[in-house]
């Protein structure tokens, strides 16, 4: 039995029966079994339509909703991380606090870093606003040329997420890697690789809208610090789950403890092999909603 199959036996052991339920009845026509061991990306049937176009498909025909579902949400956001947290009181709120800002930012910055909202250039403009708002402007102009380029270079040399430093120090001591991880800032500056053109216009944005969010909510510095604290720790957590072969599904919850037994850094190059030099890189769903299902690569 290849590693392949026994991963896909595992995920099928720990399969949740209701989901499959659910999404089937959502979705007629849909294997849930094979979304879920994976089976539909590494071994494509004869004209087998991918969940991920199916749902982006159904999306595109209602793409103004989606928009406008998408302001709202993050306007609400912004008011349950800013204005409402700070005043709750409680160890927790910081936290909570940063589990949902990490949604945010996933929601508008990191998918108009792939020109899945408006299009560019307006969403070189969204995501530097959206960075702004959220109070890590510093991110601006320089997260979306980082995300792109490891998304142009996934397990590869040059992928951003994992640099020769970050190498080095997992081979040599995964306990100091894992907390290097977890120290907010200083852990992205191996990240950055080579200069990028930043656009000051859209740097001088992302400030504009931090100090208009800090002029609104003024959020004190020390809780502003706990949510970067707790945002990079969420974040480093799903970095984790995703890229180290600790396992899908319920066995992901063990992520923070079996990163420090996995023995390499690997992400799921099915959904992310996608790339057009003349667009950029566009992300799973709307990627596939535009390619044929034939130029998938088996794997």
């Amino acid at each position: 039995m290849t590693p392949r199959q026994r991963h896909a036996e595992r995920r099928t052991a720990i399969a949740p029966r209701w989901r499959f339920t659910i999404l089937t009845r959502l979705l007629p026509g849909v294997d849930a079994e094979r979304v879920w061991t994976l089976r539909d990306l590494y071994e494509p049937l004869p004209g087998e339509v991918l969940l991920e176009r199916r749902i982006a498909s159904a999306l595109a025909r209602i793409w103004p909703l989606v928009l406008v579902a998408v302001t709202l949400t993050f306007a609400a956001g912004l008011v349950l991380v800013w204005g409402i947290g700070p005043r709750l009181g409680s160890a927790a709120a910081p936290l909570v606090a940063a589990i949902v800002m990490h949604g945010l930012f996933i929601l508008v910055a990191h998918e108009a870093a792939h020109g899945n909202l408006l299009g560019r250039p307006a969403d070189d403009w969204l995501g530097a606003v959206a960075s702004g708002a959220l109070l890590v402007p510093f991110v601006a102009e320089t997260f979306a040329p980082v995300h792109l380029r490891h998304h142009r270079r996934t397990n590869q040399r040059g992928d951003t997420n994992w640099s020769p430093f970050r190498e080095r120090l997992f081979r040599g001591s995964r306990l100091l890697y894992a907390c290097y991880e977890l120290i907010p800032l200083l852990n992205g500056f191996d990240r950055l690789g080579p200069r990028h053109s930043r656009d000051p216009r859209r740097v001088a944005a992302a400030w504009i809208a931090a100090l208009a969010v800090i002029a609104v909510f003024r959020p004190p510095f020390g809780y502003w610090l706990r949510v970067l604290v707790g945002l990079n720790a969420v974040t480093t957590v799903r970095f984790w789950t995703e890229h180290f072969d600790v396992g899908i599904g319920r066995a992901a919850a063990a992520a923070p403890l079996r990163i420090l037994l996995s023995r390499r850094y690997r992400h799921l190059c099915a959904l992310h092999d996608e790339f057009d030099p003349t667009e950029g890189v566009r992300h799973d769903a709307v990627s596939r909603l535009v390619s044929p299902p034939s130029t998938r690569p088996a794997q």
